[in-house]
């Protein structure tokens, strides 16, 4: 397991850098949410394809092995939905803390579902259970930062179900349950996928059926949803934020795959689930939707206990 350890925490670093960034290119487009999730959907698609060609000599997979990659997509992306309308409501940084409450679901997926750690290696069991607490406890203390003004769009449900405005602890609700819905989603995902890649000799096959499962939830979402289809000269303006949220999701995708293939669910859902510390970060020094004058202590204890986190679980797979 030691030989697989450094490889599987190098790309859960590059996995929770990504994946605390693809979300973020939603705060730059005022663009319908389901046509942001289908160009999303497309890019992921088309990207995953590629990749798969590029880096697959042969796709030899069986009828169930699809099946099980398009249900993962599918729930990936029922989870994103939540989650973008979150973003919507209370602003990326603050989505983003509550959806990564998956990580409790993770854990307990990979050990009581995979059996990834052995019962008996209480050390182990003791150390991964420390290290989830850990970060867990960096994604509550986050997850508190206060926002610097209001931050729901007009994409939030709220304005969708009755325009009419409302308070900002009605947005903090249902942005809240959203961004709830979104972790279990999220966390349900990654158990048809731990069944694939257990029996796949590379990541890559379930990658691309994976996408097409993402693209064809995109698509019906679209065309139930949408209420305007007119693409007129918005492209180059709206669209190209869903393309860039789209890479950067394979980019994380791609890296946690292989983190979930050498580690296992009960140590890759901890490690993206870092990404956190990333998106904090993001929104309050870019989008400015968190000060951190007067939230210093607060950030910088959050930080330390994910980075204690990780060091932890490493300990618990050595």
């Amino acid at each position: 397991m030691t030989n697989s350890l450094w490889p599987g925490l190098g790309y859960g670093i590059l996995s929770f850098i990504f994946f605390g960034l693809y979300a973020v290119p939603r705060r730059y487009t005022e663009s319908p949410t389901p046509q942001f999730l289908l160009i999303m959907g497309i890019t992921i698609s088309a990207c995953t394809s590629i990749s798969a060609l590029l880096f697959t000599e042969r796709l030899a997979v069986s009828f169930s092995q699809i099946v099980l990659s398009y249900v993962s997509g599918l729930l990936w992306f029922t989870g994103t939905i939540c989650y973008i309308y979150a973003i919507d409501c209370v602003g990326v940084g603050r989505a983003t803390t509550v959806k990564n409450l998956t990580v409790i679901l993770g854990v307990f997926f990979g050990l009581l579902i995979f059996r990834e750690f052995s019962w008996q290696d209480r050390l182990s069991l003791a150390l991964l259970g420390t290290a989830t607490l850990f970060i867990l406890l960096s994604t509550i203390i986050l997850g508190k930062l206060v926002p610097t003004a209001e931050l729901a769009k007009r994409s939030c449900p709220l304005f969708l179900i009755k325009p009419r405005r409302k308070k900002t602890s009605h947005y903090t609700l249902v942005g809240f349950v959203l961004a709830l819905a979104a972790a279990l989603f999220y966390a349900l995902f990654g158990v048809p996928g731990k069944m694939v890649l257990e029996s796949m000799d590379s990541v890559w096959p379930y990658f691309m059926f994976t996408g097409q499962g993402i693209l064809v939830g995109s698509l019906v979402f679209y065309f139930i949803l949408a209420k305007r289809r007119n693409w007129n000269g918005v492209f180059l303006k709206d669209n190209f934020w869903g393309m860039l949220s789209g890479i950067l999701w394979v980019l994380a995708f791609a890296s946690m795959a292989n983190t979930l293939k050498l580690l296992g669910m009960a140590m890759a859902w901890p490690i993206a689930n870092l990404n956190t510390i990333v998106t904090v970060l993001y929104s309050s020094l870019i989008l400015r939707e968190i000060s951190l004058r007067y939230q210093a202590k607060r950030v910088f204890a959050g930080f330390i206990l994910g980075i204690t986190g990780i060091a932890l679980l490493a300990g618990a797979r050595v």
